[in-house]
């Protein structure tokens, strides 16, 4: 096992809260090895091919994205692409957080649900607000039946009978959006043209928003706010465009947050932002990368990553990422949870070059309660608590 509970971040949080009246406070709290920082203690460690009953190798079967149930109590993971009936398939395999080697449920998804370190990517896995159907790159999975369909385009769940999926205007280069509605059984409700080239990025279930990202130009981009169900913009916020990753709702869909990308900027910190009144809460003063990150859905905690710019001379611009750990933090606080090391997962993949191999720090989750992190690397899935 890695460093867990092992600090890493010798750095300082600020944090902003905006009062009712005019002035502001600031918040910094000084952290330091030995200060704030708590650690992960692990409460169950899960083989996923042990469960299900197949062989792979040490560099098999790795885990590309997980995803807690709204109520906690479950947690999907996808993991390995595979060739099924003429086609490229992935798994998804759900487990049960209080037994996780019982009741151990595989379904097939369409593939292309991959959130890895670096790439900016449209929602595409998740869960219904009641937590019976997981949603993965189109494919609708009825826990309890075990019937799927499959949409046209990713749909994401904003209601449990209402999905919704974006579709790209063709060309792309006119700026519109094409917002489709589901029914639970693939059946298309209707549709909604944006004037706007839109990226849905994630759902509150709590309160049935979006969260929407919109390229402007190689320089400014947007945060966007929308109801889908009364097709309106609730509230913009300006960005700069490239260095942020996707904006990921927290505290039951009150706040707001999305990390910097280290490989984007030099000053990249996480930011959160209250939903109601589109006022700044929090961000972290580092100025490390934090992205990818996974926000808490019903506290005001999340799972960052921590990576450091370092000097590379044979590097185009003098300059490369290192990956140092993650860190959990609670933005309503500013107080650092816990930070650690993660184990890493390797596996190979054929792209247009030819087969690479890659290895990277596990993927990742946050239960909504924030009090636990799930983590899953080459077919091993490890649920840790935070403690103080």
């Amino acid at each position: 096992m890695g460093s867990h509970g092992t600090p890493l971040l010798r750095s300082g949080v600020a944090v902003m809260r905006k009062s009712h009246a005019v002035t502001s406070l600031v918040l910094v709290v000084a952290l330091s090895s030995v200060a704030s920082a708590g650690r992960l203690a692990k409460v169950w460690e899960a083989n996923l091919t042990k469960a299900i009953g197949i062989e792979a190798g040490a560099e098999g079967f790795p885990v590309f994205a997980m995803r807690f149930s709204p109520a906690g109590d479950r947690l999907a993971v996808i993991v390995d692409g595979r060739a099924s009936g003429g086609g490229e398939r992935s798994r998804l395999i759900v487990l049960e957080v209080a037994h996780p080697l019982s009741g151990v449920r595989e379904f097939e998804v369409a593939p292309g649900v991959n959130e890895n370190e670096s790439v900016r990517i449209p929602l595409s896995f998740g869960w219904s607000p009641s937590g019976a159907i997981v949603y993965a790159a189109g494919t609708i999975v009825s826990i309890s039946s075990g019937s799927t369909c499959t949409a046209p385009s990713p749909v994401v769940f904003v209601t449990e009978e209402l999905a919704i999926a974006r579709i790209p205007a063709v060309p792309p280069s006119d700026g519109s959006s094409r917002i489709v509605f589901y029914n639970s059984e693939c059946r298309q409700l209707g549709t909604w043209d944006v004037k706007e080239n839109w990226l849905i990025e994630d759902v509150s279930t709590q309160r049935a928003l979006l969260s929407v990202w919109r390229t402007i130009n190689r320089t400014e981009a947007e945060s966007i706010l929308v109801d889908p169900l009364t097709r309106t913009v609730v509230r913009r916020w300006p960005q700069k465009n490239g260095w942020s990753g996707p904006g990921q709702f927290a505290d039951n869909g009150r706040a707001i947050c999305r990390g910097g990308n280290v490989w984007e900027g030099r000053t990249v910190p996480a930011v959160c932002w209250n939903v109601d009144t589109g006022q700044e809460i929090a961000r972290t003063s580092h100025s490390n990368g934090t992205e990818p990150l996974a926000a808490a859905a019903g506290a005001t905690r999340m799972t960052l990553s921590d990576y450091r710019e370092q000097r590379r001379i044979f590097s185009e611009d003098g300059w490369t990422s290192g990956f140092k750990g993650r860190i959990a933090w609670d933005f309503g606080t500013g107080q650092e949870l816990a930070s650690w090391r993660p184990e890493a997962q390797t596996y190979t993949y054929d792209s247009p070059s030819g087969t690479k191999k890659i290895t990277e720090p596990a993927r990742f989750a946050m239960s909504p309660d924030g009090r636990c992190v799930a983590e899953g690397a080459n077919g091993i899935v490890r649920l840790y608590r935070i403690e103080p």
